[in-house]
């Protein structure tokens, strides 16, 4: 198999992703997001949400401190992983806000309300995408690096 579309399964199956922003003191912070690439494909794979390859939507709380870092600094990486497998996808780009209404509801989902006080658009909601720059995929020993084009 295409060492890129094994890294995108592992991308498309993957619950979680680890990401990581750059704190103003200069170090790394990570922590666990839900991977909407997964939670909310058919909304990523058409439509206003559509995605291209690598790319993916993040949604937080706009109060949280991984927001506040991105707008000082839009650099990001992700980072998904099968332990079962030994597989390992991390990229690495920039994130900007977005605030369109039909991306937004594409995205969207009811059950969030309990996490986004106001709901899609009452304020604690932030939307961003992420746009890959880089990109390594770790399958056993080989590791392959990804053409995204940039």
């Amino acid at each position: 198999m295409d060492r890129s579309i094994a890294a995108r399964n592992l991308m498309q199956r993957s619950d979680l992703v680890c990401v990581s922003t750059i704190h103003p003191d200069g170090f790394p912070e990570a922590r666990m997001l839900f991977n909407l690439v997964k939670l909310r494909a058919a909304a990523v794979e058409s439509g206003p949400a559509k995605l291209p390859s690598f790319g993916n939507w993040l949604g937080t709380n706009t109060s949280s401190r991984k927001v506040a870092q991105l707008h000082h600094d839009p650099r990001l990486c992700l980072y998904y992983s099968d332990a079962a497998t030994f597989e390992g996808l991390c990229l690495q780009g920039t994130v900007e806000d977005v605030r369109d209404p039909a991306i937004r509801q594409a995205i969207w989902t009811d059950a969030w309300e309990m996490y986004y006080p106001g709901g899609r658009e009452g304020g604690d909601f932030t939307l961003l995408r992420f746009q890959p720059l880089k990109g390594r995929y770790y399958q056993g020993l080989q590791v392959t690096d990804l053409d995204l084009g940039a």
